[in-house]
C-alpha cells in the first residue's frame, strides 16, 4: 500500500505508509476508528495505527518514547533492500528506509494528545479501543491479556506451597541417582527438580545443553516414585507449542529415562516412557463450535502436573488461555530458553518472567530456576561457545570463533551485497541431501526421505531475496531439475512440505513437516506421528492441504523447536533491521553437530549488537 490510497483524513500518515511503518491493516482499522469517533488529531491516529501494528509484529503494545528507534518496516520488499550499504565514514544514506527521519511526534506531546482522546483510556472501567499506561499504548484486548497473565502468575507464585508436601526420602534417592555415565544432577538442576515436587509454579530457564529436559525427567521420576509409595497416581501432562517441539520433548524424556537404566524402578520407568507430549493447541482442544478452546475456567485441564517446554515460543494470548485452563492446584512447570526468539505472535512471556539481562521480577524470583552448566555436545564443540558469545552480545568473540577453523563451524562470507555466488559447494551439499530425499520419496521410502531432510537444513532470516527462504528453495529445485530428478511441477515425490496454518480436521498444525509421496497417481503427504500408539501413519491428500510451503529451506522463526545435524544459517547484509541477536542465537542453537554461517562480517556484527526490541508491560506488572 502507498499513500496515494489514503483517504483525506489520514493523509498525515502518508510518510509512515510510504516507509512501510504503517500497513493496509492498520490503515483500515484507523479509518474505522476515526470515522466512528470523529478523531482527527494526526498524532492520535498515528498512535492508533502503531498500537494496531504492534501485535502483528510481536509486541504487545507500542512504547511511544522508543518506537522511532526500534520499529522495523514491513514492506513486501523490505525497505532496507533499497538502501545502499552504509558507508562507515558518512553513516547511512538518507531517504527511503530512514525511519528515524520520519516526522515522529514529540513523545511528551504525543502522550498528552493520546491521553485526551476519546479513543484512549487509562482506567480499566472505561470502554475504549486503546489503553494508555505511561508511554505504553495498547489495543484494549492486549492490555487485558497482559493484566490477566501477570495476576495469574503472581497468584501462583504466592501459592508456592513450599513445605506443605515435603520431599520424601524415596524421591530424594531418585533425584540423587547417577546416570549410566556416572553423571548426577548439578546443584542448579537438583534445586529445580526438587521445586517441581514442592511448588505450584516452576520456571526452568537455560540455554542448549544445560539439561532442562533431563531435570524435568528426573523430577517426574521422583514424583512417580512418590506416587508408587503412597498408592497415588498424579496425572502428568507434557506439552509444547509445536508438533516438532512436542516430539523432541517426548524423545528427550525417554532418553533421560533410558540413561538411568536399572536405577529406576521398572514401574516408574514404564510410566515415564509412556508419557507423550502434545501441542498446546491439542492439549487445550477445539471448542464444539470451532471458536476458541474446549478447556478453560469452566472446563479445566485434568492434570495434577503440567510441563510446558519451549515456552519462549508461547505468545501472550496462548499463555493466557493456558493459565485460564489450568487449575490453581495444578503444578505448572514452564521450561525454555529465554534467549531464543520469542513467539511469532505478540508477547515475550518467558523473557519477561525470567528477566532477560537482569533479575526476575521480585514476585516471580522464588519460582525461577536458571540452569547455567552446559552438559551436552563434545568438549571440543565450538557451537555452544559461539551461541553463548552471541547471547552475551560479544561480537568480537563471535567473529573470532567463526574464524577459528573449528571442525564443526564454518563461515562462508558472500559478497557485500549478500550474494551467494561464492558458495556453490555449499549449495551442492544441500542439493545432494535434497536429491537423496527425492530418490527415497520416489521409492516410497517416507522414513528415509524424512531422515535426509533432518540431515541438513538451511535457516534464513527472511523469506525473500537471494539469502532468503525463497531464494534457497529455488536454487535447490534448480539443481534437482538439472539432475533430472524433478520437473516444473510443484508436487514431486520427496518434496518436503511444511504446514503453515493449523488444520484441526486433518490433525496437522503450523510448523509440522511431512514428505510427499505418490499413491495411485495421487500425491499424499506423510507426517511423522507424535503418538507412538497410533496404528497407522498420518497421511493427508495433497488436495486437502490448504496452507503449505516447500521446505528445503525455512525461516529461523519456523525452526524453533527443531534440531538438525547440519544447520546452514543464511543472513542478509546490513542495514536490515531483521538482523537481531535472538535471531542469530536461535539459528545457531538448532545445530546438533555442524554449523555453517553464510553472512558478511557486517551482518554478523549487526545481529549480535541488536537485541530484539519488543514492547511489553508484563515485567512491570509482575514487579508491581
Amino acid at each position: 500500500m502507498t499513500s496515494v490510497h489514503l483517504p483525506a483524513e489520514l493523509l498525515a500518515l502518508a510518510p509512515f505508509v510510504d516507509a512501510g511503518v504503517v500497513g493496509p491493516t492498520e490503515v483500515q482499522v484507523v479509518i474505522t476508528l476515526a470515522r466512528a469517533s470523529g478523531e482527527t488529531d494526526p498524532a492520535v491516529l498515528l498512535g492508533a495505527a502503531l498500537a494496531t501494528r504492534a501485535p502483528l509484529h510481536g509486541s504487545v503494545c507500542v512504547d511511544l518514547r522508543h518506537i522511532a528507534a526500534t520499529v522495523v518496516p514491513s514492506l513486501d520488499e523490505p525497505v532496507e533492500d533499497a538502501i545502499p550499504p552504509t558507508d562507515p565514514a558518512t553513516g547511512p544514506e538518507p531517504g527511503v528506509g530512514d525511519v528515524a527521519a520520519l516526522p515522529w511526534p514529540d513523545p511528551d506531546d504525543w502522550v498528552r494528545s493520546l491521553g485526551a482522546s476519546v479513543l484512549v483510556t487509562g482506567r480499566d472501567e472505561e470502554l475504549a479501543p486503546l489503553v494508555l499506561e505511561g508511554s505504553l499504548l495498547y489495543l484494549a484486548r492486549f492490555a487485558a491479556l497482559e493484566r490477566y497473565v501477570a495476576e495469574d502468575l503472581r497468584s501462583r507464585a504466592a501459592r508456592a506451597d513450599i513445605g506443605e508436601r515435603p520431599v520424601t526420602s524415596e524421591a530424594v534417592a531418585v533425584l540423587d541417582l547417577a546416570d549410566g555415565h556416572g553423571n548426577v544432577l548439578d546443584p542448579g538442576q537438583r534445586a529445580a527438580a526438587e521445586a517441581v515436587l514442592t511448588d505450584r509454579l516452576v520456571v526452568m530457564a537455560g540455554g542448549p545443553g544445560t539439561g532442562k529436559t533431563t531435570t524435568v525427567a528426573r523430577a517426574l521420576a521422583a514424583l512417580i516414585e512418590e506416587d508408587h509409595r503412597r498408592g497415588e497416581v498424579r496425572r502428568i501432562g507434557l506439552a509444547a507449542p509445536t508438533g516438532k517441539a512436542a516430539v523432541r520433548m517426548s524423545e528427550a524424556v525417554r532418553a533421560a529415562v533410558a540413561a538411568l537404566g536399572e536405577g529406576l524402578r521398572p514401574e516408574v520407568a514404564a510410566r515415564l516412557d509412556a508419557l507423550e507430549a502434545s501441542t498446546l493447541h491439542r492439549l487445550l482442544g477445539r471448542s464444539a463450535d470451532g471458536v476458541g478452546f474446549r478447556h478453560g475456567p469452566g472446563n479445566p485441564l485434568p492434570h495434577d502436573v503440567l510441563v510446558v517446554d519451549e515456552v519462549s515460543m508461547v505468545s501472550l494470548a496462548l499463555m493466557a488461555h493456558l493459565l485460564a485452563a489450568t487449575p490453581p492446584t495444578t503444578t505448572i512447570v514452564l521450561v525454555g530458553d529465554p534467549s531464543q526468539l520469542a513467539s511469532v505472535e505478540a508477547g515475550a512471556v518467558l523473557g519477561d518472567v525470567v528477566g532477560l539481562g537482569g533479575a526476575p521480577p521480585p514476585a516471580l524470583a522464588p519460582v525461577v530456576s536458571r540452569l547455567a552448566v552446559v552438559h551436552r555436545q563434545a568438549e571440543q564443540s565450538t557451537i555452544l561457545p559461539l551461541a553463548a558469545a552471541v547471547r552475551d552480545g560479544d561480537a568480537d568473540m563471535v567473529v573470532d570463533l567463526l574464524r577459528s577453523g573449528a571442525a564443526d563451524v564454518d563461515w562462508v562470507e558472500p559478497d557485500a551485497d549478500g550474494s551467494t555466488r561464492l558458495v556453490p559447494a555449499l549449495e551442492r551439499a544441500v542439493a545432494d541431501r535434497a536429491a537423496a530425499a527425492v530418490v527415497a520419496g520416489q521409492a516410497g521410502d517416507a522414513d528415509g526421505a524424512l531422515a535426509e531432510l533432518l540431515g541438513i537444513k538451511v535457516l534464513c532470516a527472511r523469506r525473500r531475496g537471494a539469502t532468503g527462504v525463497d531464494g534457497w528453495n529455488d536454487r535447490v529445485e534448480d539443481r534437482l531439475r538439472s539432475r533430472g530428478l524433478i520437473d516444473r511441477s510443484s508436487w514431486y515425490p520427496g518434496r518436503p512440505v511444511m504446514v503453515t496454518r493449523n488444520d484441526y480436521l486433518h490433525r496437522v498444525f503450523n510448523g509440522d513437516v511431512g514428505v510427499a509421496l505418490l499413491r495411485d497417481g495421487q500425491y499424499v503427504v506423510r507426517f511423522p506421528r507424535e503418538d507412538r500408539s497410533a496404528d497407522e501413519p498420518l497421511e493427508v491428500a495433497s488436495v486437502r492441504l490448504d496452507s503449505h510451503v516447500t521446505q528445503w529451506a525455512m525461516s529461523i522463526h519456523k525452526s524453533q523447536g527443531s534440531e538438525f545435524d547440519h544447520v546452514v544459517v543464511s543472513l542478509p547484509p546490513p542495514p536490515s533491521r531483521i538482523l537481531t541477536r535472538e535471531l542469530l542465537y536461535t539459528g545457531i542453537t538448532r545445530a546438533k553437530r555442524r554449523l555453517t554461517v553464510v553472512a558478511t562480517e557486517a551482518a554478523v556484527r549487526a545481529a549480535v549488537d541488536r537485541p530484539v526490541a519488543r514492547a511489553s508491560g508484563l515485567a512491570a506488572r509482575l514487579d508491581g
